[in-house]
Formats: C-alpha cells, sequence, structure tokens
C-alpha cells in the first residue's frame, strides 16, 4: 500500500512542480524577486544563533548516546574519542555493530581497553539482519533496548562533537520542550564530487524554514545524522518496527510524531559545534544521495518550497540555453540575471556556512544535478528496484 502511495505523490509532485513553474515563471520580475525575498528572509533567519541557556539553571539529564555502525573503521576513533571529549554529567555510549566486514568491531574493541575507565562504552554485535529492516533500523532497534537513560542521542558514526555541543542540544531540547529534535551537522567537504551535498544540506535547511516559519506548518525536513528523542515518545510511536523499511528512518518517525501531535523541533545554526563528512568522493554521495530518497515521507509544503526554488533556476538555465539554440531570441540576458542572482544569494549562504564560496558559482548547476539525482533515485525504484550501501544490496520500496 505504500509503495502505492508514494508512486500517486511522485505523479503529484510533477504535475504540482510543473504547475508552479507555469506560474512562477509567467514574469520575469515578480520570478526574481519572490525567489531572492525568500532567498534572503532564509539566509537572516538562518544566520540567527539560539538563544543561549543559563547553564548554571540547566539540570542536565543523563543521556544515552547510540551510534549504529556498519564498516565504520576509519570513523571509529575519531568519532568515539569526540564523545568521550563531551563536557556532560552523565552519558553513556552504546555501539552497535551492524554486522561489519571490515576491522570496526576491533576498533572499537581497542577504544574500550584503552579508555575503558572513562567512556562508559558498550559495543552490541548485530547479527543477522531480519527480513523486512533495513540495517540501521534493525541496528537501533536492538540498540536502543540496551538503553539506561531516558533521553538519547542517536549519531551517526561520521559525526564529529566538540565538547559543548551536547550541552548545547540538550538545553534546546529541554528549553523546547519536545518529544524529538534534529540537528543538522555543517558538511565538510574535501573535492568537488562531494558539492551536490552542500546544495542538499540547503533544500533541507530552506525548506523546513519555509514551511515551520514562513507557512505556519511543522512540516520539517529533519535530518537522520544528529537525532535527540525521548524514552517516552520512542513508545508511543511504535518505534523502529514501525519505520523498519524507511530509508531514512528519522522522517518516517517524524511523520509519526506529527500525526500524534507530539512536538517536533530541528535546531539549525551556525554554531559550527557538530560536523558530519558524509561521502567521501562523487560516487559514494550519488549513491548516498539516491538511497535515501524515499518518495514516502515527502510532505507537501517542503516540496512546495523545494519546487520553488528548482523552477527560478531551471527557468533562468532554459532561457540560457535558449538563446543559444534561436538565434535573435532576447532570452540570454534574463537567464544570465536569474543564473547570477541564485548564484550570488547562495554564495552569501555559503558564506555564513563557512564553505568555499566559490561553490555559489556552480549553485545553479547543483540544482540541475539534483533533479538528475532525483530521476536516477525513481529508476532505481522503479526499475533496478534496489540501490547498494555499506556493501549490502537494499531492496527498495517498489514505485508503479
Amino acid at each position: 500500500m505504500t509503495h502505492i502511495l508514494a508512486s500517486f505523490k511522485i505523479i503529484f509532485y510533477f504535475l504540482l512542480f510543473f504547475l508552479i513553474h507555469s506560474l512562477v515563471n509567467t514574469n520575469f520580475l515578480i520570478q526574481n524577486f519572490l525567489g531572492a525575498v525568500l532567498f534572503i528572509l532564509f539566509i537572516i533567519s538562518s544566520s540567527r544563533r539560539p538563544t543561549p541557556q543559563d547553564k548554571s539553571t540547566v539540570e542536565y539529564p543523563p543521556v544515552s548516546i547510540i551510534i549504529p555502525m556498519r564498516n565504520e573503521e576509519r570513523n571509529v576513533t575519531p568519532c568515539l574519542l569526540s564523545l568521550m571529549s563531551l563536557d556532560y554529567p552523565c552519558y553513556e555510549i552504546i555501539v552497535a555493530n551492524d554486522s561489519s566486514t571490515d576491522g570496526t568491531r576491533e576498533a572499537v574493541l581497542e577504544i574500550k581497553k584503552e579508555y575503558d575507565d572513562k567512556t562508559r562504552l558498550t559495543l552490541i554485535d548485530i547479527h543477522p539482519l531480519q527480513e523486512g529492516w533495513t540495517g540501521k533500523t534493525w541496528a537501533l532497534h536492538n540498540a536502543v533496548k540496551k538503553a539506561k537513560y531516558d533521553i538519547w542521542l542517536i549519531a551517526d558514526a561520521d559525526v564529529r562533537h566538540t565538547p559543548q555541543s551536547l550541552k548545547r542540544s540538550v538545553a534546546h531540547f529541554l528549553a523546547n520542550q519536545t518529544d524529538i529534535m534534529t540537528r543538522t551537522p555543517w558538511p565538510i567537504i574535501y573535492t568537488t564530487g562531494e558539492w551536490p551535498m552542500i546544495y542538499i544540506m540547503f533544500l533541507l535547511r530552506y525548506s523546513s524554514w519555509f514551511s515551520d516559519s514562513f507557512l505556519k506548518r511543522n512540516q520539517s525536513f529533519p535530518t537522520e545524522q544528529y537525532v535527540l528523542m525521548s524514552r517516552k515518545f520512542y513508545g508511543s510511536s511504535g518505534g523502529y518496527s514501525s519505520v523498519r523499511d524507511f530509508i531514512p528512518e528519522i522522517m518516517a518517525l517524524v511523520n509519526i510524531a506529527h500525526r500524534l501531535g507530539k512536538k517536533v523541533v530541528r535546531m539549525d545554526d551556525d554554531l559550527l559545534d557538530i560536523t558530519v563528512r558524509m561521502y567521501e568522493g562523487r560516487r559514494a554521495t550519488t549513491q548516498g544521495i539516491v538511497r535515501a530518497m524515499d518518495f514516502r515521507v515527502i510532505s507537501f509544503y517542503p516540496f512546495l518550497a523545494i519546487s520553488l526554488t528548482i523552477a527560478w533556476v531551471v527557468d533562468g538555465i532554459s532561457k540560457i540555453v535558449s538563446s543559444i539554440f534561436i538565434p535573435g531570441s532576447a532570452m540570454l540576458i534574463p537567464g544570465l540575471i536569474s543564473y547570477a542572482l541564485f548564484s550570488i544569494l547562495f554564495t552569501w549562504y555559503l558564506s555564513r556556512s563557512r564553505h568555499l564560496r566559490i561553490i555559489g558559482l556552480f549553485a545553479p548547476i547543483l540544482v540541475l544535478n539534483f533533479i538528475y539525482l532525483t530521476i536516477l533515485s525513481i529508476f532505481k525504484r522503479t526499475v533496478e528496484k534496489q540501490v547498494i550501501w555499506r556493501g549490502r544490496i537494499i531492496n527498495v520500496v517498489q514505485l508503479f
């Protein structure tokens, strides 16, 4: 049933996109003015930092930190050492080893042996993978059973934590009296093949701001790398067994939270106290993005925000291309203006996020690449019906 719903969503959203494209681009001035104003409001809003909490008045509850790992040998040491450096009164670390075939398990044991008196570190071996589950949801389903405390931080192995990061996150979690909270770590980019992640992270933040703040709709795009949730919410949501085949699972959990009337909060800021290098190189970046596009969890208002941005850029590029192949057309200048305006604003956004500003010159190209990755993801789910991740073939929910 869920694959039928996802199929209808794709058809509906494609028709909606073309409608938005037609409406927005009927007037060149309106198109650029609307796009620019929304972009500027987003940048101003996203540059605001959370209100500092008075640390002397915050009673920090104990936290269970749960890290699922599969073939994360290179991430084990920097991840766990950053967690050990947390300035937090009471926490435990649970590593869920998801049938790793490299040296992940051995690396965790080495850290545990060397720092056992400081880490409160527990290693859980997860195997075998049960049918109908993704590796991550199965690992987390088993790991949370070992958690001693009532507030959980679930973070990916490639996230790096600064000493104050957990205090800031828990203080925000408590101040907002929320049931589930996500943060978006700043992506660390080393190669041009990883540039698409810059635009993906932008879309996540932009669409969430658009739906939460502008439309007053709590339909944000959460990120799975850093999630705080309470044991109470987990129990009422049905837990990971209710989202066992979703990628990423956090989007499905957040949708459940919305249906239950629970409060969902995103903590987006430019503190840079948590960072992540999700993928290394072009191939891993492409595979990771395609894997994570589960169309069952896409909400209407975030899609509306994404469509407005993409329609703006696509129209500008199409005008430039048309001027090349249609002699005498008057589309070149309007197209260049749209391209330049989006690039300038995206460069401003990058300056706030400490990324290379030169990437902003290619921002419209990143938009086209995102469209390509979306089409590729649909292809994987309709023709190949599977994606490969961490050496494991994942049978995705089929479409059409």
